[in-house]
């Protein structure tokens, strides 16, 4: 069977999102991809432990050219909105496994700072940079465990 590769993810990214672009090219709604998406990036978090280099293998080129004759195979053209919303999505994954990552000892320093709310979490965790979410919801359940 497949293994998990030893040096680059983003081929093993593209054969496992493969099946989603061509799936999805035939249908007006496209779960499937976005759901491969957003595992790519709990994937690529994984598999770098490093959010932002993470995020920028969201971004690779190498993807879009293989996700484009996927989808084309599957009777779609891809447009360049489509593979935005792929990597921001795939982005959020990223960004979801670094909330999900901090340790009660963590949420703790950040409640006696007076922050509780998920825009504090966001801040604290990414700060701004590529991909991070923005407003009330963004951190995903980590302002809930902040707050609780």
């Amino acid at each position: 069977g497949e293994t998990f590769p030893a040096d680059d993810p983003v081929d093993w990214v593209a054969k496992a999102c493969d099946s989603s672009f061509r799936y999805d090219a035939a249908r007006v709604s496209a779960e499937s991809n976005w759901e491969c998406a957003h595992g790519a990036g709990h994937g690529f978090t994984s598999f770098y432990r490093d959010a932002m280099k993470s995020v920028h293998a969201c971004q690779r080129g190498e993807l879009e050219a293989r996700f484009r004759v996927s989808a084309e195979k599957g009777g779609r053209r891809l447009t360049g909105n489509d593979m935005n919303l792929w990597r921001q999505i795939c982005g959020s994954g990223v960004w979801h496994t670094a909330f999900n990552s901090l340790t009660v000892p963590t949420l703790h320093e950040l409640a006696t700072r007076g922050k509780s709310s998920d825009q504090d979490v966001s801040t604290f965790v990414c700060g701004g940079r590529l991909g991070c979410p923005v407003g009330e919801g963004g951190s995903d359940e980590a302002g809930a465990r902040l707050r609780f």
